[in-house]
């Protein structure tokens, strides 16, 4: 305890625990901001819910990384939206998604590519969850070579469809201004 500091107490603490929840899945602490009044019930409910999206993560992000762009793309709705914040693309319905997405990734030859995943953010609204996290990619290639991808914010709409998660939309915004550039490979050049 620090000199000086007074410790919350019990009744304190224990809002103070169920305010915000952290998490170290998947990269590092997360706070959940829970939105409505705590209850056990509901704190369990939000907990479940952080979770299941943890879990969509892990099971959807590695059919990207292995190239199953189909199974990939049936984690969207049919209707799903798939785009960049800036207007360099935008994929809307599973076919579109397969034929953008499919070449997309012929860029990365035989390299490996990974999704890295932080500051996830949940929040319900009726039968939707807005997720929100920092994304990277790594890249490494068949010396061994790491190299990253710029980050980026991805803001997703996931809905329950037959009791699975899948995504209605999503937004992605990377932290450079002209993506086009970093997938041409020509980030060095002017």
């Amino acid at each position: 305890m620090l000199a000086g500091v007074r410790s919350p107490s019990g009744r304190e603490a224990s809002l103070i625990s169920r305010v915000v929840v952290m998490s170290g899945i998947m990269g590092g602490l997360s706070p959940l901001v829970l939105k409505r009044k705590w209850s056990p019930r509901r704190d369990r409910a939000c907990m479940d819910i952080y979770v299941e999206v943890q879990k969509f993560y892990a099971r959807q992000l590695p059919l990207l990384e292995e190239r199953r762009v189909e199974e990939f793309v049936e984690t969207y709705t049919e209707n799903g939206v798939f785009e960049h914040a800036s207007g360099l693309f935008k994929l809307e319905g599973h076919a579109q998604m397969i034929g953008g997405i499919t070449p997309s990734l012929e860029r990365y030859g035989d390299s490996v590519f990974r999704h890295w995943l932080g500051a996830l953010q949940v929040s319900e609204a009726g039968d939707e969850l807005y997720v929100r996290y920092t994304a990277i990619v790594s890249v490494t290639d068949q010396n061994g070579r790491v190299t990253f991808e710029p980050s980026c914010t991805v803001n997703d709409v996931l809905v329950r469809r037959h009791g699975q998660l899948l995504v209605r939309s999503r937004v992605l915004q990377h932290d450079v201004a002209d993506m086009s550039r970093v997938w041409a490979g020509q980030l060095d050049e002017k």
